[in-house]
This record gives C-alpha cells, structure tokens and sequence, in this order.
C-alpha cells in the first residue's frame, strides 16, 4: 500500500517529479521505460523484499519470452502447460501447500492475472508490440501491484509509449482529484466504520443481537466499498500523475438494479477478467459439446463454477465458497427471473410510475442480497453455523448483553427480565474450545442486571444463554450472539458524534454485587470441605500429608504448601482434578528415609483451573507430630 507512510509518500511523491520532469523534456522512450522500471524496484521495496523483486523479475522475463514464442508460433499447448505451471506456484505459495519463503505473498495474485492476460492475448494475436522492460514495468507497475486494477497490456503499453502526451495536464488535473477523494475513502471514511462493520457486538444494549448483526452488515457494505475503491482511486490517481490512463474498477457498483449488473461495476476488472478468461471459456466450451442442453443451464454451470472459483480465490476457507455460491446462485436466479418473467411481463408493460417502484424495489433488493452475500466473507465457518443456527431464535423475554470493563478487567453486563423467576441460569460457549460454562442458581437481582467476568479472553463469537428458574418449571433459554469488544478501542471525534457514544466500552469502577465468575466457576459451594488433609507415614517415604478434594472434570489442580517456619512450596501443579487426592512429601532425612515432611504445622492451598480461569484457594490445615524426639 502507497502512502501509508512518510518515506513512501516522500519517494512517490519526489518520483512523480523527476518522471515527469525527465520525459517532458527527454522524449526517447527508453529512457522513460528505464526510469520507470528503477522507480518501480525502489518504491516496491518498501512492500517486498529485494529477493522477491528479483525472482518476480526473472519469471516475468520468462513469461515474456514464452508469450513471444507463443505467438510466433501459435502452440496451444505451451499456452495451457505454462498457465497451470503459473497456477501451480500460485496455489503452492499462497496457500502455503509448499513453503516457497524466498518469494512473498504480496500482490502475486493480480501478477499471476496480469500473466494469464498477456499469455492468452499472446496466443490471440491480440498484442501488437512488446518490448521486455515495458513489460516487466506492466508486472511490476507500483500503484497497481497489491490490488489492481488490472490493466491489459496494449493499454499499458500505449501509455508509456506515448513520446508527447497530450492530454498530460488534464490527466495531472484528474489525477490530484482522484487522488484526494481515494485518500478520503481510505483515511477518513474506513476508519470511522471499519470497527462497527467487521463487529456486530459494538452495536450493545439492542433488544435484539440479530439487529447488531443487521446493522454491521450494512456498515460492512460501505466499509467494504470505500476501503477498496478508496485504494483504486489512489492507483488510478497515481497512475495518472505519471501519465498512464489505468482502467476504472468501480462505476458506484450499490446503484444497481441486479445482480448482473452490480457484477459489471464492482471490482470492474476483475469482473472482466473472470467473464473473459473463464466464464465465456466455460459456457462456449459447454455450448459446443452440450448442444442439445438448455442455454440456461449451460449459463449456470459457467455462474456456479466461475464464482466457486472466485470464492477460493479470495481464500481457502469455506466461507468464501460460501460467499462463492451465494452470488453464483443468486446469478441463476437473475438469469431466469430475466428471461422468463421480466422481459415477458414486466419490462415494457409497465407505466413510468411502476417502474419506478419496481426499480425502486429492485436497487434495494441488490444491495440487500449483496450485504447477506458479505457475512460470509467476513465470518468464519464456524462463526457462520453458529450465527445461522440462531439468527432465528427471538427470544421470549428481554436480554441485552454488552461488553464492560470492571475495575480494569473485562466481563458482560447482562440484562434478563423474566417476571415471577425464583433464580436464573447462564450458559456461555465459545467458538473454537470445546467447553460450556454454566452458572445455576443465580438470585434475581433488583435492576434485572447481571455481570458475567468474562470467560475465554479471546476474540471469538461467543453465544450467551439465559432462562428463569421457576418454582414449578424452568422458563426456554433466551439467546444473544456477540462479539467480546476486548480491545483498546478509541473513538474518534468523528465517531463520537455518529454513533453518539464516548467510549467503545462502559469502565465500571466498582465491582458489582451481582458480579459472577470472576474466578473458574465452581459446582460445588466455595465455602464447604471441598477437600482433606491427613498425615501418614508411608514406607520408604516417610511422614506426608495426603490431600483429598472433590473430583471435577476438565480441570486441573495446583496445591501448594508452607510448613510454619519455611516457605511456600509449590508440589503440584496443573495436576488431573479427577485424581481425588494426592500425597505431598518432603526432603527431611530421617531414620534412613530422605522424604519426610518436618514435623510441625501446615497451611495447604488448593486450588482448581482451566486454560483460562482459576477458582479461589482452598485453604486447610494439619500438624505432622513431632516424630524426632518421640
């Protein structure tokens, strides 16, 4: 990314300078070319490292030559051999199959669509001149590297080639401008929804977490938009500046009627890219041997396939397949909606004032089913199960859950209204540990507010359930899916005032009465004999003390010692609490045996844990006879 800081703003800028400086006044070509390659190298360095300039130089040499001698002597094969090589060491090194550590993974997707594009155009006929620095400065072109857009090669061509730009000043103009309103997509806009859109749980205290979901979606929509168009106008920007009239990738891609066409004006070319070197492969391969197959599902075979792959491209993950069949299946549905109701009932059918409506109605279907389409991008699989499996479930008494800070440690701040309940249950399940907290027999408070400490401190989807204990019957489990906010957020000025909030998080200073699971929750109660001592004397050890507690699953112990005149010793730790009790020793050498515990008074702490959470100590005392001198 260009810009992000004072150095690489210092050289793009000084280089945007002496480019043009250089070609206003010097009009062979080669010497831009030239200049051009050193700013790229120099500027790409800020991104990646030397090594993998040089090895993407290498092989875009090779692919240079490969394509000329493709073209020259028209061979199919060395055209399908050397696109799945490419394809090959993509898929190898960015998902991480082989550890290619030389070579980094930034950019190298829109290279390898950069190399297809040139390869296959190669093989057409359709690239007039090359000339091996202009492409390498075509791979390796600055503002285009890490995102697109992705330029053909003619078009590229034409720009550097130009010995007197005509159109140089205007461009200057243009580029300024694009250049601004990128900065303030990227820099001002992103920054003041960025953490709303990626976290529904920042929308706390609704009646309702599915709204929090909703919402977020809708913020994610715009985030998503301004974060990437904002870096495409800063390239387009740039380009600009240095004199070459880079492809648009986004035509306002939200004012859209249909899905087909959003796909038109989002992340333009790539769109074009997957249309030209995939999907019109797919359905004309198809067509010519399925002749006799309906054109629809011919077209929804090349939709299905086409995105499936886009999905996997993005990531390797199933959400992305996810997010992958959603628009491919949306693309069917459009298709045969189109064929087989609009054009034959609606358009031209119609008067002006219903098809206002109609395309007032179909603008906002778009971008509904576009935002639907960005939950599983943004969410992981598992997130995605869980958020499904309960998006459905309206609960039937109030529960708000929001993220607090109580004296400097995190925990919910839960409100549960169920009128007549004797008590009240909580359960808590995190996404990725295999654990259910629950907490029984709560007394009902006042306020109707609970604070839960939190367990698991780890950005996860976290799903909290909570019913009323009745005398008689036990009321259903309401549920509420969030986030834990744990970070250090900040609001901006900016924010403040859009979301009308000073803080990301309410800091509680006092730790409330009703404050629960501060420590690992226990079944059993704190106060009671949760375990023994006794002393034995055992062969061949000696004296020592035999600690006895109650059996708890999925948790370990610590126990640890203090004889009245020395200090603690720590004797077990993380031991199996399903043991039921443990034999502590000593070093004290007595009568041939070198294991005793000394004689005199112990305290003993017991203490159970998990991963995360650890109870209070249990503390116990007991005195080893004084063995020496009786």
């Amino acid at each position: 990314m260009i810009f992000t800081d004072n150095l690489s703003f210092f050289l793009v800028v000084f280089f945007i300078l002496i480019y043009n400086g250089v070609t206003f006044f010097v009009k062979d070509k080669r010497v831009a070319n030239l200049l051009l390659l050193v700013g790229n190298v120099v500027i790409l360095n800020l991104m990646v490292t030397w090594v993998t300039l040089i090895i993407l130089t290498v092989l875009s040499g090779l692919v240079y030559y490969v394509g000329k001698w493709i073209k020259n002597k028209k061979q199919k094969g060395l055209l399908i051999g050397s696109i799945v090589v490419l394809i090959g060491l993509f898929v190898l090194k960015n998902y991480k199959i082989a550890d290619f550590s030389l070579l980094q993974r930034v950019g190298l997707s829109y290279i390898l669509f950069r190399y297809i594009h040139y390869l296959v155009e190669s093989y057409k006929q359709t690239i007039k001149v090359s000339q091996l620095t202009a492409f390498v400065n075509y791979i390796l072109f600055f503002p285009n590297f890490i995102a697109g857009p992705i330029d053909d090669y003619d078009n590229f061509d034409y720009w550097t080639q130009q010995k007197r730009n005509p159109y140089r000043w205007l461009m200057i103009k243009a580029g300024t401008f694009r250049l601004v309103v990128g900065v303030i997509k990227k820099f001002f806009l992103v920054p003041i929804i960025l953490h709303h859109a990626i976290d529904f749980a920042l929308f706390d205290g609704l009646d309702y977490w599915q709204l929090g979901l909703f919402y977020s979606l809708i913020f994610y929509s715009f985030y998503i938009l301004f974060d990437f168009s904002g870096y495409s106008d800063i390239a387009i920007g740039t380009a600009y500046l240095i004199g070459i009239k880079t492809p648009e990738n986004f035509d306002n891609p939200y004012y859209t009627f249909n899905l087909g066409t959003f796909w038109r004006k989002w992340h333009m070319t790539f769109s074009n890219f997957l249309f030209k070197y995939l999907f019109k492969p797919i359905v004309t391969y198809l067509s010519a041997n399925f002749k006799k197959s309906p054109r629809l599902l011919i077209f929804g075979i090349g939709y299905l396939i086409t995105f499936i792959l886009c999905g996997i491209w993005h990531g390797n993950t199933m959400n992305f397949i996810y997010w992958g069949l959603w628009h491919g299946v949306g693309l069917i549905i459009f298709k045969l909606w189109e064929t087989k109701i609009f054009k034959q009932f609606i358009q031209n059918k119609w008067n002006k004032s219903a098809r206002l409506l109609y395309n007032s109605c179909a603008l906002l279907f778009t971008f509904i089913f576009v935002s639907i389409g960005w939950f599983f991008f943004n969410y992981q699989t598992s997130e995605i199960k869980s958020i499904v499996s309960n998006v459905a479930n309206f609960n039937e008494n109030k529960l708000t859950v929001e993220t607090v800070s109580i004296a400097g440690e995190f925990a919910y701040k839960i409100y549960f209204e169920d009128e007549g309940s004797d008590a009240i249950e909580i359960r808590l399940r995190s996404e990725g540990v295999d654990k259910v907290y629950t907490y029984d027999n709560i007394p009902v408070s006042e306020n109707k507010l609970y604070y839960l400490y939190l367990q698991l401190p780890i950005k996860a989807l976290k799903t909290i359930e909570v019913r009323g204990v009745h005398s008689t019957n036990q009321s259903n489990w309401n549920t509420y899916v969030l986030y834990p906010n744990i970070g250090n957020l900040k609001l901006s000025p900016i924010e403040k005032v859009v979301f009308q909030k000073e803080t990301y998080m309410t800091k509680i200073d006092k730790v409330p009465s009703t404050a629960i699971g501060k420590y690992l929750y226990m079944p059993f109660d704190m106060n009671a004999d949760v375990f023994s001592l006794e002393t034995y004397f055992i062969d061949r050890y000696g004296w020592a003390i035999e600690a006895k507690f109650d059996s708890l699953t999925n948790t370990m112990v610590d126990i640890k010692y203090k004889h009245e005149d020395g200090e603690w010793v720590k004797y077990i730790e993380n031991g199996d609490a399903e043991k039921l009790f443990y034999h502590m020793h000593g070093d004290y050498s007595f009568d041939g045996v070198d294991r005793n515990l000394r004689p005199g008074d112990y305290e003993v702490r017991l203490r159970y844990k998990d991963d995360y959470k650890k109870s209070e100590w249990f503390i116990s005392n007991i005195t080893i006879p004084d063995y020496v001198n009786d």
